[in-house]
């Protein structure tokens, strides 16, 4: 096998497997046509972790002031992958989602005037594989020890697998941090440019 191959963030393939080997079951070859009943079981889990770790609201998954647009009929419809939509200022409170759109609690309807650009933090819903290696590993750390946990169910083993998704969750936790201070510098003009001019220094 190519060393390139190898060198490659972690695969859904890859995170089932290592799931499989931890209850002493072997590997598959595919994710589509596969018939056993435990691989099936952690893939159900590893995407439902994936949503509940995502659902969170990630550096990686969340974007500010995303502007929605209501249609013609004054219908504000979610975009495909959205998990979660959080109105800015005068909105925030007012406008929620149900259904899949925006709804007006103060006037009690679906209904906005066409063309209405309301604003807010959306939080996004991406596939294992689209996503960076922080979260993978964190994923795929958070599923193995839940379904470890419900196929062997041994104490050694449940700590061990639970101190390695601690350890996951740290970096992830890092680089949100990491990621938070690049935004505080940029979104700050005159810390840009101050750290601008102490790179180029150096």
């Amino acid at each position: 096998m190519a060393i390139e191959s190898v060198l490659q963030p972690t695969s859904a393939l890859e995170a089932i497997n290592d799931m499989l080997q931890s209850i002493g079951q072997g590997a598959i070859n595919s994710l589509e046509s596969n018939e056993s009943v435990d691989a099936a079981n952690a893939l159900a889990i590893l995407v439902n972790t994936s949503r509940e770790v995502q659902e969170r609201g990630w550096f990686f998954n969340t974007d500010y002031e995303y502007p929605l647009t209501a249609d013609a009929a004054g219908i504000i419809t979610l975009p495909p992958g959205a998990l979660q939509f959080e109105a800015d200022r005068d909105w925030r409170g007012r406008v929620v989602e149900r259904a899949r759109k925006l709804y007006d609690r103060d006037n009690h309807t679906h209904v906005f005037v066409p063309g209405t650009v309301i604003t807010g933090r959306v939080v996004w819903l991406f596939n294992f594989e689209d996503l960076p290696q922080a979260a993978r590993t964190y994923i795929h750390r958070n599923a193995g020890r839940v379904f470890q946990a419900g196929a062997v169910g041994d104490q050694l083993l449940y700590q061990f697998t639970k101190q390695k998704e601690d350890e996951a969750l740290a970096s992830l936790h890092r680089a949100q941090l990491r990621a938070d201070r690049s935004n505080a510098i940029i979104d700050n003009p005159q810390t840009f440019r101050i750290a601008a001019a102490h790179r180029r220094r150096f």
